[in-house]
């Protein structure tokens, strides 16, 4: 028998943490199980080739969840314009 383990951090929403954190970071050798581009459920087969890619990774503090990994193409985009969500 297989156990699953699933913790409190893995169930919470970061979006409704009191401190949201995030971070990009390059994902080039990612075989997309962690951020979710390929499900090795789906059959047997070896996973395809993934091009190079970026995970957006979000995590929240107070209460603590698990980090969730979006992937995303093409090119980050600038740390100023990223980091600023008010108006320009």
């Amino acid at each position: 028998m297989v156990k699953i383990r699933i913790s409190a951090e893995d169930l919470r929403d970061p979006f409704k943490s009191r401190v949201l954190n995030c971070r990009i970071e390059q994902a080039i050798e990612c075989d997309g199980l962690v951020c979710g581009i390929w499900n090795s459920t789906i059959g047997d087969e070896a996973p395809p080739e993934i091009d190079p890619h970026f995970h957006l990774v979000v995590w929240g503090e107070d209460p603590q969840t698990s980090a969730r990994y979006i992937p995303f193409f093409g090119n980050p985009p600038e740390t100023a314009r990223f980091v600023s969500f008010g108006p320009e």
